[in-house]
């Protein structure tokens, strides 16, 4: 985690990038816009706010980093219990490196090719992206937003856990 946040910061979320919020401009193949907004999703109470992406990004990896290292949500002992919220937490999880994914390839993927790492990402988000279809960790709305990339990358038969019929499905060139 800690390398690909790194990786992250250091060249997709420079110091000198505009403060952008996360998808407040981006459309899809079916026009829709996008809007993400950032909370910890383990304080029920806490509203959601809107960030940059890179402070958006920064946090989500802290939070992210903050989950795995706490024994109450990850425990390493077999003599301790999963907590009852544990596939709610992972699936923020997932949630939020699946935005992540998606801010990289909607305003990163030409440096993502300059510095040489297209079929990194490439491989590192099917391989994502096959584990989060295996155990339903990542609600078809939320992968709107790359659901022609997901297509183009892993083929149409993935279809089935998109928001997209067959007839939608654009062929890659």
């Amino acid at each position: 985690m800690d390398s690909s946040k790194s990786t992250v910061r250091a060249y997709l979320v420079p110091s000198w990038l505009p403060e952008k919020r996360m998808f407040d401009h981006y459309e899809n193949a079916n026009n829709t816009s996008f809007t993400y907004l950032w909370r910890d999703d383990n304080d029920e109470k806490m509203e959601p706010i809107q960030l940059s992406a890179k402070d958006y990004i920064s946090k989500s990896m802290d939070w992210i980093r903050s989950l795995l290292d706490d024994e109450k949500y990850f425990p390493t002992s077999t003599e301790v219990a999963f907590p009852k919220k544990f596939e709610k937490t992972v699936k923020a999880i997932f949630k939020k490196i699946f935005r992540v994914y998606a801010h990289i390839f909607y305003d990163h993927f030409k440096t993502v090719q300059a510095l040489g790492i297209e079929a990194h990402i490439n491989s590192s988000f099917k391989h994502f992206l096959l584990f989060a279809f295996e155990f339903g960790l990542i609600p078809k709305n939320e992968l709107e937003p790359l659901n022609e990339h997901i297509v183009n990358r892993l083929g149409s038969n993935y279809t089935k856990f998109l928001n997209i019929g067959q007839e939608k499905v654009k062929k890659k060139k």
